[in-house]
């Protein structure tokens, strides 16, 4: 059952409006509805159609892949009294009137939330925060609902069935799974606290960063990300066992087994694993679902000189490539296979491996292509053969504008 309850009074800004203005004490806005709500009726979110956002500067923004919605985040309010609005950024941060997230469905200039915790890769769902809740949206039922005791930290699986985050509530930790195709909740409870969550691509298994951040926070408009996770103080949390490892050597739970490293040799519940003699030794990917791991092992023979293979292991296979081109992973976290085969770089070319029988082929690289524009702008966001414009100057408002491709040149 959808609540259809309208609250105009939810989140009414609390800073100025205009330059200039004072600030507005923000109204006290009914609960959120403990189920599901109408997005369109609980939430001022000015749907439309056309440009995303204002003329104000544009410090960033993220877009969904299907083109229904974007997050642009600017600088639109006197935060600092001083009559302008004023822009600098360095490195990590603004300097000057403080920037905002702005969430706009089908343009316009989007409403005001508070963080962009995480994004569905086809866009379907978002976590975001608001008023200090943390809600779902789906974009496919337009529907809401506030996650209770949620923390600022989530994550979905790669093919966005499921969304996986740590809930506090009266002082208990929990690891929740969402299944966002039957609403059905696993809760696995977790004794360290809140951490930064990343979700493996079956839904079974969950990494939690206790202390270190896996997200990338800005002291403006927080998106979430990838970052470094701490090593030491990760946890791997089975959602379909309830059970928790957080030995430091573990790189990537495989099903029921561990994938663990001491120095530069990888053990299987602790059999050897791979090549033994590499002087230095990186994991570059893992396929969860057939125990499969591509593995860049760089050696130094006799001549001092560094000598470098790729190997891809699993219980059947023990291949071997030349690994002189691959390119490095200075990720502690492997990236997660989700297709079908898993690609490196390989003599200028492509080496493509089938996860589960082997079989592989060298293809082209993927190109890249020299893209045009029908206008000048500064790109923000890609989505298949779109890409999300702004003005050259670094302003808004943001235009989905299609790409004219001419010749393709080599990376």
């Amino acid at each position: 059952m959808v609540a259809a309850k309208p609250s105009p009074l939810r989140h009414q800004p609390t800073h100025p409006v205009a330059p200039g203005d004072q600030y507005k004490e923000m109204p006290v806005a009914d609960p959120w509805p403990s189920g599901p709500f109408d997005i369109a009726s609980e939430l001022p979110l000015a749907i439309g159609t056309g440009p995303s956002g204002t003329t104000h500067r544009v410090i960033r923004a993220i877009a969904d892949p299907g083109r229904r919605w974007a997050v642009v985040c600017q600088q639109r309010h006197d935060s600092d009294r001083d009559g302008t609005i004023e822009y600098e950024m360095t490195h990590h941060f603004t300097i000057g009137d403080r920037p905002y997230a702005y969430f706009a469905v089908g343009g316009g200039p989007g409403s005001e939330i508070d963080e962009v915790v995480a994004v569905s890769r086809n866009g379907n769902h978002l976590v975001l925060r608001i008023d200090h809740a943390t809600i779902l949206f789906d974009l496919i039922t337009r529907t809401g609902m506030v996650l209770p005791g949620a923390q600022t930290t989530a994550d979905f699986t790669p093919d966005g069935r499921f969304l996986v985050y740590v809930d506090e509530t009266e002082g208990k930790s929990q690891v929740i799974q969402r299944d966002l195709t039957t609403g059905f909740t696993k809760a696995v409870p977790y004794p360290t606290g809140t951490g930064a969550v990343i979700a493996g691509t079956t839904g079974r298994w969950a990494l939690i960063s206790p202390y270190g951040d896996l997200r990338s926070h800005h002291e403006w408009c927080a998106f979430g990300g990838s970052d470094e996770p701490s090593l030491d103080d990760r946890v791997f949390v089975d959602l379909e066992k309830g059970a928790i490892a957080s030995d430091p050597a573990i790189v990537w739970p495989l099903g029921d087994r561990m994938l663990t490293r001491t120095k530069n040799t990888l053990a299987m519940n602790g059999a050897p694993f791979g090549p033994t003699d590499c002087k230095e030794l990186e994991v570059l990917a893992v396929h969860e679902a057939t125990g499969g791991v591509l593995v860049l092992c760089t050696r130094a023979d006799q001549s001092s000189k560094r000598r470098r293979t790729v190997h891809y292991l699993n219980d059947t296979l023990a291949l071997e490539f030349d690994g002189g081109w691959a390119e490095r992973n200075f990720d502690p976290v492997p990236e997660r296979i989700t297709g079908t085969d898993t690609c490196f770089r390989f003599q200028g070319m492509a080496m493509c491996i089938d996860v589960t029988t082997g079989a592989h082929t060298k293809k082209p690289w993927p190109e890249l292509s020299r893209a045009r524009f029908e206008e000048d702008g500064q790109e923000h966001a890609v989505a298949g053969d779109f890409v999300l414009l702004g003005p050259r100057d670094g302003n808004g408002p943001l235009r989905w504008v299609p790409q004219v491709r001419d010749k393709k040149v080599a990376p």
